[in-house]
Formats: structure tokens, C-alpha cells, sequence
């Protein structure tokens, strides 16, 4: 995506250098356009949209942190990478009772998280 366009000073409008190239999707500036008009009507509701997409990326990324280190570990580190994982997997379970943890294993990147956890051997 191209971001829009810096106005300048009060108002300018950018060099032609400054402005996007090509046309920009038709979809991509009516998804923009259903953010913002949702943003407007219930800010507190796209808040927590904000809130839970932030918090399924950190765990998202501790996941995959974790999982690094259990395929670069050795064999006696290893039992002690597994149970933090399993750790890790108990508190999120906690989370908002439960919902956190199924809308977690829906995200897209779930899938690969999911993948590497199978091959380490961790159901």
C-alpha cells in the first residue's frame, strides 16, 4: 500500500513526485472507507478490535520466539522449552474465558505456529 500524501505546508498539495503512483484499488479505498466510517460510529467497539488483533499478534510473535529457541536448543534444554510453551498456552487459555485462545488458533499465522508445534512434538 502507498501511503497518502504529505500536504505540506497549510494545505499545499504535493509535488508530482510526492503523489502515489498508479491507480489506487477500488477495493482497498472502499475497505478504508468502512474502517473509518466504523471508527466514527463505535470508537470504543474498533478500541477493542485494535486491543485483540495487538494482543493475537504478541502472542502470535511469543510463540514463535519460543519455538525458535526449542529448534536451536539441545536435547537438555529442550523439556524445559516445552513446558514454557505449554505455560504460554495455559495463560492464554485463561484469557477472557477461553475466547482469547479460540480466536487466537483462527488467525491466519496460527496455522504455521501450529505446524512447528506438531513438529516438535507438541500437541
Amino acid at each position: 500500500q502507498v501511503a497518502p500524501p504529505s500536504r505540506g505546508r497549510c494545505g499545499e498539495r504535493p509535488s508530482p513526485s510526492q503523489r502515489p503512483r498508479g491507480p489506487i484499488p477500488a477495493a482497498a479505498m472502499g475497505e478504508s472507507f468502512s474502517r473509518s466510517i466504523q471508527a466514527c460510529w463505535d470508537p470504543e467497539g474498533t478500541a477493542a478490535i485494535i486491543r485483540k488483533k495487538k494482543a493475537q499478534r504478541a502472542a502470535i510473535n511469543e510463540y514463535s520466539a519460543k519455538l525458535d529457541e526449542l529448534e536451536k536448543s539441545g536435547p537438555s534444554e529442550r523439556e524445559g522449552l516445552i513446558n514454557a510453551i505449554k505455560s504460554l498456552d495455559r495463560e492464554n487459555m485463561k484469557k477472557r474465558e477461553g475466547a482469547f485462545w479460540r480466536e487466537l488458533q483462527e488467525h491466519a499465522d496460527w496455522a504455521g505456529i501450529k505446524t512447528r508445534r506438531e513438529a516438535a512434538g507438541i500437541a
